[in-house]
């Protein structure tokens, strides 16, 4: 019993929890039954994961009158999972990452990462500076994505999440024309007209992206009151310089 292997909780797949074996065969499948229900488990919400024999829903509906039979279930229950599990193909990709459950990588970190890669399969091959690039991203969160992205059992995890239809990629979102389209940006000081987070959203509302950092992808350097070190260093790449108030009047060109 204590070595079976639970998916995280989360809200990825739209259920309590959710519990994946290795099932290319029946007998497989109706030995894991055999497992949950010997070890008493209730609650549980079980699918055989297995890309040969299609999506989760779909073998579940093969096993459907097993899963009926099991303690805590009923006709109800199952078809309730089933419909969650076709739910879950519509999570947007930011809360499929925060639902693989990396380390120090909550939901806002995951909307972060997706709006700068735009997918988990180029996060997942990015290099540590690279990631380290992204708002508010330090050294321990790089550290944590490189880390597990570098197991092969989590690149087998994104293979079956793909193979079973679940969303890894952004949807391409269409921005109105504006200079900020696909720019990079970096904030630093103190500001009067909008707090750091407002800031961001407008930029992201407006197809731009957000650095923690000035690198050689920087664009343009938003500044306030009391600038550090960003400020030289974007002077030293060269990079745009805008003020509050020219953030704003930028903002709101047509």
């Amino acid at each position: 019993c204590n070595k079976l292997k639970f998916f995280r909780k989360d809200i990825t797949f739209g259920a309590d929890l959710i519990v994946g074996f290795p099932t290319e065969t029946e007998e497989n499948f109706q030995n894991s039954i055999d497992l949950i229900s010997e070890c008493q488990i209730s609650n549980v919400h079980i699918f055989p994961f297995s890309p040969k024999e299609g999506t989760p829903a779909a073998k579940m509906q093969k096993f459907k009158k097993e899963l009926i039979n099991l303690p805590g279930f009923g006709e109800k229950k199952v078809d309730n999972i089933l419909n969650s599990i076709e739910k879950s193909k519509n999570q947007t990709p930011d809360k499929v990452l925060f639902g693989l459950g990396i380390k120090n990588v909550g939901l806002t970190v995951s909307k972060n990462l997706i709006n700068t890669f735009e997918s988990i399969n180029s996060l997942a091959q990015a290099n540590k500076n690279r990631i380290m690039e992204v708002y508010d991203i330090g050294e321990e969160i790089a550290d944590s994505i490189i880390h597990y992205f570098r197991k092969d059992k989590n690149k087998n995890v994104l293979e079956k999440l793909e193979q079973n239809q679940i969303k890894l990629k952004k949807d391409i979102i269409k921005y109105k024309k504006h200079r900020f389209n696909d720019k990079y940006f970096v904030i630093t000081g103190k500001f009067e007209l909008y707090s750091r987070m407002e800031m961001i959203k407008i930029i992201e509302s407006l197809g731009g992206k957000v650095q923690t950092a000035i690198s050689s992808k920087t664009d343009f350097l938003v500044f306030g009151e009391n600038v550090g070190s960003k400020m030289k260093k974007a002077q030293n790449y060269e990079i745009e310089l805008i003020n509050e108030s020219q953030f704003k009047e930028t903002i709101n060109e047509k």
